[in-house]
């Protein structure tokens, strides 16, 4: 909380790697996809649930801290300065695309792909297996890979650069996207539950495509989001988050 946003730059990058080996590392020998969500009953054993959390389970926050260190030094930065916001969507664009080409050199010419095999193509949810470290040379959504992080780190930054461009040029066409983007937590997990209650399949079944699907998730955030921004509120959960972490940093840093 105390460092600047260079020092938190460093660290971010040096997370990036470090963080999806030292989960490599922790999880030797385990199964490589996750269990069971844990619900309220998993609160009676607090060290599970804390490694689940943490290590082995869906999304887990290990390899995910490198997102919040270099959001902690993006938020340090003045994001009012054009050429902050053109560093930001060109060094964003170039980190992105060095990821992506340095896993597709190691799995291809490096020869990767060859060991994974069929396997590389599954599905994953933030872990990958341990059998070999060529996992930790994919590149594929979700996997909690060095490459993944950056490769989505810098598209985040991209886009983000490329948005507060936008903002000073045509600050109208911007503001649905910032109401929709003040209450992220809120609207995604309004989402997953929707999904939940009412999956890709059921809708399917209903005779609704997946496109309109998205759609419909799309407009139903832009709605929530204008409406919550237009009467001048926080998103619920933003309310909540916004409370616990205050909390915390007055309790590090004072309350200045």
């Amino acid at each position: 909380l105390r460092l600047r946003a260079r020092t938190l730059g460093v660290l971010a990058a040096v997370w990036c790697v470090l963080g999806p080996v030292a989960s490599h590392v922790l999880r030797a020998g385990r199964k490589a996809w996750p269990g069971d969500q844990p619900g309220f009953a998993a609160l009676a054993a607090p060290g599970p649930l804390l490694r689940e959390l943490t290590l082995t389970g869906y999304y887990p926050v290990l390899p995910w801290l490198t997102y919040l260190l270099a959001g902690m030094a993006v938020g340090r930065l003045d994001l009012r300065s054009p050429r902050v916001a053109a560093a930001l969507a060109g060094g964003g664009a170039a980190l992105a695309v060095a990821a992506w080409v340095g896993s597709a050199l190691l799995l291809g010419l490096g020869g990767g792909a060859r060991v994974l095999g069929s396997d590389l193509a599954e599905r994953r949810y933030g872990t990958v297996p341990t059998d070999t470290w060529w996992w930790l040379a994919v590149e594929a959504p979700h996997t909690g890979t060095p490459f993944d992080l950056a490769h989505t780190t810098g598209t985040a930054l991209m886009v983000l650069g490329v948005m507060l461009l936008l903002a000073r040029a045509a600050p109208v066409l911007v503001w649905p996207l910032a109401a929709v983007g003040a209450i992220p937590l809120t609207l995604y997990t309004l989402h997953v539950t929707a999904l939940a209650l009412f999956p890709v399949e059921a809708a399917h079944a209903a005779g609704t495509s997946a496109g309109e699907l998205l759609v419909t998730h799309l407009l139903a955030a832009l709605v929530i989001g204008v409406a919550v921004r237009a009467a001048g509120r926080r998103g619920p959960l933003e309310a909540v988050v916004r409370a616990l972490s205050g909390g915390a940093r007055r309790a590090v840093v004072g309350g200045g």
